[in-house]
């Protein structure tokens, strides 16, 4: 059964996805080639991405254009080793 006001505001509109959506693509360059992404829209102002096969990391968060996840420069390593060189 469908909420009742997600049912009016259908009723003007000429595709679901202006309401929200997520969207499955695949990387295709860089050292994250071949990486699944999911990139999602809540309607509220709330989009972000998530990479399923690495335990659905947040990769980038933004709450109506304005960022709110933190990204690290290209190449940094961490303290622990090379492991994380490419993560």
């Amino acid at each position: 059964m469908k909420n009742e006001s997600y049912a009016k505001a259908e009723a003007y509109l000429a595709n679901p996805d202006q309401l929200c959506y997520a969207r499955l693509a695949r990387l295709e360059e860089g050292s994250a080639r071949g990486q699944r992404i999911i990139d999602v829209f809540n309607g509220t102002g709330l989009a972000f991405t998530v990479t399923p096969d690495r335990g659905m990391n947040l990769v980038e968060c933004s709450y109506r254009g304005i960022p709110v996840a933190f990204r690290t420069p290209c190449g940094h390593r961490g303290v622990s080793g090379d492991w994380l060189k490419d993560w």
